[in-house]
């Protein structure tokens, strides 16, 4: 896929961020050599997920790949995709979703 950025006229006048995004009709198709099933969930259960995770993002607005601690107290907690999917793995368990370990 391509994209172009049509921002390269500094008219002063016009401060809209106008741009475009062109995709490619086929998407690529991704093949695993192997897979693990972890669970099934309701759709009551994902619905909860889904909200979740859109709210995420507010609750958690910057990536923090470090856990900041000092004199043994955490002063930061890390923000990144392994804490996302770990609290999410967490949520699952605290409903009730049975999850088989990797």
């Amino acid at each position: 896929s391509t994209g172009t950025n049509n921002n390269n006229n500094n008219n002063n006048n016009n401060n809209n961020n106008n741009g475009s995004a062109d995709s490619d009709a086929a998407a690529s198709v991704v093949v695993w050599d192997s897979a693990y099933y972890m669970t099934s969930i309701t759709g009551t259960v994902l619905h909860q997920l889904l909200d979740w995770a859109i709210e995420y993002p507010s609750e958690h607005p910057r990536y923090q790949p470090f856990q900041v601690m000092i004199d043994s107290k955490t002063k930061l907690k890390s923000s990144s995709s392994h804490d996302f999917l770990t609290r999410i793995w967490n949520h699952m368990a605290l409903v009730g979703v049975e999850l088989r370990p990797v």
